[in-house]
């Protein structure tokens, strides 16, 4: 069955949608390293603090920083077949996140 060119029917933009989602997920397992690398290198640990991040206008404190920092950690030790910590990631994405 031949697809016509036009609209993308929805089983198309569910495909789509997996494959920009696995892509991301690889950007991370990829980034992060360099991202993790950066963290300790210039000590943005002890130098991000709430009000670094209030004169940027982020709307973010440091410790929900770094907790963006160790979910990333965990998906790397994931995607490495590793044991992951438990925590609350969910909360983390929900308040990190730019697109909502």
């Amino acid at each position: 069955m031949a697809l016509e060119i036009g609209t993308p029917t929805k089983e198309q933009r569910f495909v789509e949608s997996v494959r920009y989602m696995v892509t991301t997920l690889a950007q991370v397992r990829e980034d992060m390293p360099t991202i993790e690398e950066i963290w300790q290198d210039r000590q943005y640990a002890t130098e991000i603090t709430d009000q670094v991040l209030e004169d940027m206008r982020q709307d973010i404190t440091a410790a929900q920083l770094v907790s963006g920092i160790v979910l990333f950690q965990q998906v790397v030790k994931l995607f490495n077949n590793e044991a992951v910590t438990q925590g609350d990631y969910g909360v983390t994405l929900s308040t990190l996140r730019t697109d909502k």
